[in-house]
């Protein structure tokens, strides 16, 4: 068998059409440098054949064969599957600790102690009106200081518990439901969480569709990563290839491209994607997703949900016992502890109540218990309140997923009781602070990993394209000086 004179134009021709996809990839790398999600894109080359060479005429047999050329077998996307789940893992206990130290930080905000505003300063001013009407009981002006502390002290309690209710609301609605059946539908992160999801399994379909043809998914697939990025930054999914993808007839798998997303705690699996070929999975109850949740920026704002319920259930539980004890030393209604109709808030109600007794007044001083001219005792006795120890229990939670986790106990003076509230929170604040520093680093260090095999190196690309351009210019100057040999032995032949 002879080669055609021209087989070898054929064999150039592959090396500039190789070269030519080369630098497309390359192109391709260079403007998608700066896209999320976008994992660098290699041209594998191969040959393109071998053709057995036979001897001509009657030469003697020998054995051999010619390459056909070059040729792109696969473009291909760089990635590590570990440090891409690595990564994702780690960017979402960031974005725990994250959220959860900003929460951390307006609740802060709203305790504000020390201040001239705060509880402690409202408590001391409080208890000190009592102490001076002790010493001058027929005082009118020591007598409305009394009332009027009395209802600063209550309001001040009431706004930072009214504060913490509303931004434990303003969380809850941050995380939102994922129920389409709510109103207006799915909404917040949870809704964020399934539309992601549902986006995924889109995605899913048109990559299993796409790789049957035996095409590469490039494209799709790193649109299906930034979604998986965004998932993970929201909660601990886990993804992997769905079992059936290896399966089915043989060689090709059943799926291919395919991934289910989960969400897995306490041994139970939530499918936010798959299982493959599986009727669509219901959309989980709230409750459900957020009992598996525990990482991601929703998990931080369950944890600061619990921060704000558990400080508002304690301050309750403070208040109740506050006014309870000063009522007692007085003698006489001085807070009204169990207003008509509303009954007494439980310890974990978003509810601080600490309201002035309608019949407390200036002149009730002066008349209503011992506390009447001349008579310093209640008085006396209700400014030792401040300084006697009291006990009181209150409810603490884990998380706003669950029921309450445990019943606390407080005791102490009052003084302490503020103390012990502030200093929880900011010891919690500080902690969670340690564990954000820490997470960030981790992410920044795994984020590093994953770009050094998915990033594009631009100066990496140039050379590349160099490479790429020099074995073009050979392969168009070997085209030539054949197509010259060719045209020199045609004007040989008479």
């Amino acid at each position: 068998m002879q080669i055609s004179t021209f087989f070898a134009l054929n064999t150039g021709m592959t090396a500039l059409d190789t070269a030519s996809q080369a630098e497309n990839v390359i192109a391709n790398n260079i403007a998608n440098a700066n896209t999320p999600g976008y994992a660098q894109e290699t041209a594998q080359l191969g040959e393109y054949g071998s053709f057995p060479a036979l001897p001509a005429g009657n030469a003697p047999l020998t054995s051999g064969q010619i390459g056909e050329g070059v040729t792109v077998t696969q473009v291909s996307r760089q990635i590590n599957a570990f440090y891409n789940a690595q990564d994702r893992a780690n960017q979402g206990t960031y974005q725990m600790y994250s959220t959860h130290n900003a929460v951390l930080t307006q609740v802060q905000g709203i305790l504000n102690e020390p201040s001239s505003q705060s509880m402690q300063n409202s408590l001391d001013q409080f208890f000190s009106s009592w102490q001076t009407l002790s010493t001058d009981p027929s005082n009118a002006a020591a007598a409305q200081s009394v009332v009027s502390q009395a209802k600063t002290l209550g309001q001040t309690f009431q706004l930072v518990g009214n504060q913490l209710s509303a931004l434990q609301a303003n969380l809850q609605s941050v995380i939102g439901t994922a129920q389409p059946s709510a109103p207006g539908g799915p909404s917040g992160q949870l809704g964020e969480l399934m539309g992601y999801a549902a986006q995924v399994a889109q995605l899913n379909s048109q990559i299993v569709n796409v790789s049957q043809t035996g095409a590469s998914p490039n494209a799709l697939e790193d649109q299906r990563s930034v979604l998986l990025d965004k998932m993970s930054g929201l909660a601990n999914i886990k993804y992997f290839q769905d079992p059936q993808m290896t399966s089915g007839s043989s060689p090709a798998p059943k799926y291919p491209g395919y991934l289910d997303v989960t969400l897995s705690a306490g041994g139970q699996t939530i499918y936010l994607v798959g299982p493959a070929g599986s009727p669509p999975q219901p959309t989980p109850t709230d409750a459900a997703l957020l009992g598996a949740i525990t990482s991601g920026s929703i998990a931080g704002n369950m944890a600061g949900i619990a921060d704000a319920r558990n400080t508002v259930g304690y301050l309750n539980a403070y208040v109740q016992n506050l006014a309870s004890q000063v009522n007692k030393a007085y003698g006489n209604p001085v807070f009204d502890v169990n207003p008509a109709g509303t009954g007494t808030p439980p310890a974990d109600s978003p509810v601080v109540y600490l309201t002035v007794d309608p019949s407390f007044t200036a002149s009730s001083l002066s008349t209503a218990g011992t506390a009447n001219p001349g008579n310093n005792s209640a008085s006396q006795a209700v400014a030792n309140v401040q300084n006697t120890d009291t006990s009181f229990s209150y409810n603490t939670y884990n998380s706003i997923a669950g029921g309450p986790s445990s019943t606390q106990t407080f005791t102490g003076t009052f003084d302490q009781g503020v103390a012990q509230v502030v200093s929880a929170v900011g010891t919690e604040a500080a902690s969670v602070m340690s564990g954000e520093q820490t997470a960030n680093a981790l992410a920044q260090q795994s984020s590093q990993l994953r770009q050094s095999v998915s990033g594009v190196d631009i100066n990496q690309q140039a050379a590349q394209m160099v490479q790429y351009q020099n074995a073009y210019s050979a392969a168009a100057k070997f085209i030539t000086v054949y197509d010259q040999m060719i045209q020199t032995l045609l004007n040989s032949v008479p």
